[in-house]
């Protein structure tokens, strides 16, 4: 019985940078980025549940000092490599993170 459940564990859990929500933003901001062809990003618009939204909002990101789903989804496309599945943000350089927050604002 503790083996099935130990091997139900190994093949479900995702290692993940963070909170999943605001990873799980930044990682499809970052693939949907990698999808556009010739063009720069101007804009993303996050469309989640309520729950996922308010989870991204509580959370601080790893490597920055900032929260929220636009912020997440400003650094999946700034800076996200979607190669890397849920640890998408891993190695953000603090430019990244500046220009992030500057996309955020606005």
């Amino acid at each position: 019985m503790d083996r099935k459940f130990l091997e139900r564990l190994e093949k479900e859990l995702v290692v993940t940078l963070g909170c999943t929500e605001p990873i799980a933003i930044a990682f499809a901001a970052a693939l949907a980025k990698k999808h556009v062809k010739g063009e720069i990003v101007t804009s993303v618009r996050v469309l989640a549940s309520a729950n996922v939204i308010k989870n991204a909002m509580a959370v601080v990101i790893p490597g920055t000092r900032g929260s929220g789903a636009n912020f997440a989804a400003a650094l999946g496309v700034l800076a996200g490599d979607s190669s890397k599945g849920l640890e998408v943000l891993t190695g953000l350089m603090l430019g990244d993170v500046e220009k992030s927050e500057e996309n955020d604002r606005r």
